[in-house]
């Protein structure tokens, strides 16, 4: 019975992570084609920075949710290759999604730098002299 709950859940959450990702990926995919700037806007770079920043946000989010689903079936594996294999998954998703949390925050750093360069602009000198 309680291999059965574990099983349950752990498909739950592997279908919740990846739903996530996927979910994350067809909104990129939609808002990269239906979102153009027009050319007098602010350079396309800010466009495809928050694209991925909102994306590697989903993929962070789906990857925990998938490294739950691991760590859940910890509690089912019964042999030392099985928990060798589950660690090595968790490790590398843990370290995909610490990179990904890692150049997420770094891009938001650069757009919202760059946005506020681009709000302060400096006052036009006019030709006449006083």
């Amino acid at each position: 019975m309680e291999i059965l709950i574990i099983d349950i859940l752990n498909f739950l959450l592997n279908l919740v992570g990846a739903a996530i990702i996927v979910f994350g990926a067809g909104e990129a995919l939609v808002r990269l084609v239906t979102q153009r700037p027009a050319p007098l806007q602010l350079p396309q770079l800010p466009l495809l920075e928050n694209l991925r920043i909102a994306f590697g946000q989903r993929i962070i989010f789906g990857l925990e949710f998938l490294v739950a689903a691991d760590i859940l079936r910890t509690l089912e594996s019964r042999t030392l290759s099985d928990l060798a294999q589950l660690g090595i998954l968790v490790a590398i998703r843990t370290t995909l999604s610490f990179f990904l949390n890692h150049e997420t925050r770094h891009a938001h750093t650069r757009v919202m730098g760059g946005l506020a360069q681009a709000t302060q602009r400096k006052p036009k000198k006019s030709g006449r002299k006083r």
